[in-house]
């Protein structure tokens, strides 16, 4: 087998990286949900409201320019709460998510988050 061809190779990851990474990207879907589900209460409250217009049977019993006058203010008021609630929302990043991981896990001295760092000083000692 050729030396070179080895070199071209991308290293392999240890499984403590993989199952690092399997769990940063876990506590970044948790801290996304964290973020999104408030942002989402308007929206399930509009959703709600139409719900008990739709149980009690509002619709029919207005005249038909109320009745189309209420479907279009729902469906706007729903809208515009989605676009609010998406347009606020701010996508965890991987530091974000490993300090996520240090602080459920207690561990001690910022492990993950100290894993990208780099010394400035005697950079040039190398």
């Amino acid at each position: 087998m050729n030396e070179r061809a080895d070199l071209r190779k991308p290293a392999r990851r240890g499984r403590t990286a993989d199952r690092l990474g399997a769990r940063l990207a876990l506590a970044r879907a948790a801290l996304l949900w964290e973020r999104l589900w408030p942002l989402l209460w308007p929206a399930i409250g509009i959703i709600g409201l139409f719900a008990l217009f739709a149980i009690f049977d509002i619709g029919p019993a207005v005249p038909g320019w109320l009745h189309a006058a209420l479907l279009a203010g729902f469906a706007i008021a729903l809208g515009l709460a989605f676009w609010r609630g998406l347009r606020a929302l701010r996508i965890p990043d991987e530091r974000a998510a490993g300090r996520r991981l240090e602080q459920a896990s207690t561990l001690a001295h910022r492990p993950v988050t100290t894993r990208d760092d780099w010394m400035e000083v005697g950079r040039s000692d190398e």
